[in-house]
């Protein structure tokens, strides 16, 4: 009596490697496109650290000019050559002090 009414159900002999191929497939789909992720991420830090470098030289060139404008000669030089760029300024400027000096 067993099996009346019942037909017993066999799984076909490829539906099981059908699946896995499947899972190996989706699989390798999934790794694929991580990796396109992962080469566009990757691509993003290293312009991302061009960036940043060619920050860190701006500011190091800034720096130095900086400590180089602080020393008391180059500011001396820095008066004197913005005198000389406007030559009447420059005159009038020298007269001056000639006649604060002869007073």
């Amino acid at each position: 009596m067993k099996g009346e009414g019942h037909s017993e159900r066999r799984i076909h002999p490829l539906v099981i490697p059908l699946v896995v191929l499947l899972a190996l497939v989706g699989s390798l789909a999934y790794y694929m496109v991580l990796k396109a992720q992962e080469r566009e991420i990757v691509g993003q830090i290293q312009s991302l650290r061009l960036a940043l470098e060619e920050k860190r030289r701006v500011l190091k060139s800034i720096e130095d000019m900086e400590r180089i404008r602080a020393l008391p000669m180059v500011a001396a030089i820095g008066r004197w050559v913005q005198v000389f760029q406007d030559p009447l300024d420059a005159r009038m400027k020298v007269e001056e002090n000639l006649a604060g000096i002869l007073r």
